[in-house]
């Protein structure tokens, strides 16, 4: 049986990431697709978006990256979109 989220606590999530994408004052906006059929799992997804940040930040602040200053490195915020049957993407 599905059941569903009342549109009240919707909108309440909604409003709350609204207002912390605002609070961190993001530079950039890239949306990412997963063209792979084993990142339908959310679990999987998140392994590649963290493999993508190191990979970023490296390329960004040189092979010592991991040892430097969180102030330093990248941060991001992925919010899942797309259906749960197709392909999701960030």
């Amino acid at each position: 049986m599905k059941t569903y989220t009342p549109f009240s606590q919707i909108e309440a999530r909604r409003h709350g990431m609204i207002e912390l994408c605002e609070s961190i004052n993001p530079e950039y906006l890239v949306t990412l697709r997963f063209n792979n059929h084993r990142a339908h799992n959310l679990d999987r997804a998140e392994t590649v978006l963290k493999r993508f940040d190191a990979a970023l930040d490296r390329k960004l602040l040189g092979r010592d990256w991991a040892n430097l200053g969180d102030e330093l490195r990248t941060r991001f915020i992925a919010i899942p979109e797309g259906h749960s049957s197709g392909n999701p993407y960030t």
